[in-house]
């Protein structure tokens, strides 16, 4: 059994009309988002849902208002990844998880990072997707999924990737440039140019 939030079925359906052209209700959202979950996860095989409800029925809900995917896990990424398709300039952020204690981010750098990079996104229009690689411990685990991922191959956070919904993978990134920048105004420069060139 797999348990979809609200937001998460929410989410897949926006995508389901946006990008498939099918206008369904929410119960049938979460069961494709439950279908990519497991697509993330098994290769070779076919996979599928019943889509069982119409969406004219959630249309005064504002269930269809466009919203890009909020921050993401280590383990919601592929699905939310997913549904970037049909998004504007699809670029994910890749951060550190807030620290019980304070609620903030532990890692200085993606600290002052973080809103930078969402200014520039806005200015830019460009859809950002937020991911939290976790608490410090797992992050510096050298077997981290996302350092092991021959996708992403991260090596530090922040990292910011033009992102290729088609294929699931980094078109390019900058990492280290965000990592050592002096200040916000410096990375929301660095932002900006990289949205610029995608």
């Amino acid at each position: 059994m797999l348990d979809i939030s609200q937001a998460e079925a929410e989410e897949t359906t926006r995508a389901l009309a946006r990008c498939e052209g099918i206008c369904a209700g929410i119960s049938s959202g979460g069961s494709v988002a439950g279908a990519l979950r497991i697509a993330a996860e098994v290769q070779n095989a076919v996979i599928v849902c019943i889509i069982c409800d119409r969406g004219d029925r959630y249309l005064s809900t504002g269930c269809f208002a466009p919203k890009p995917p909020a921050v993401a896990s280590v383990y919601q990424f592929p699905f939310a990844a997913a549904r970037l398709i049909g998004l504007p300039a699809p670029h994910v952020l890749f951060t550190s998880g807030d620290d019980p204690a304070t609620g903030q981010p532990w890692c200085p750098d993606c600290r002052r990072a973080v809103p930078a990079v969402r200014a520039a996104a806005d200015t830019a229009g460009v859809t950002l997707l937020v991911v939290d690689v976790g608490e410090r411990p797992a992050w510096k685990d050298a077997a981290h999924s996302f350092r092991t991922s021959e996708t992403l191959q991260l090596r530090c956070i922040p990292t910011l990737m033009a992102w290729d919904v088609t294929h699931a993978r980094p078109l390019a990134r900058i990492d280290k440039e965000l990592e050592t920048a002096s200040d916000e105004a410096a990375v929301q420069a660095l932002a900006a140019a990289f949205f610029k060139s995608r």
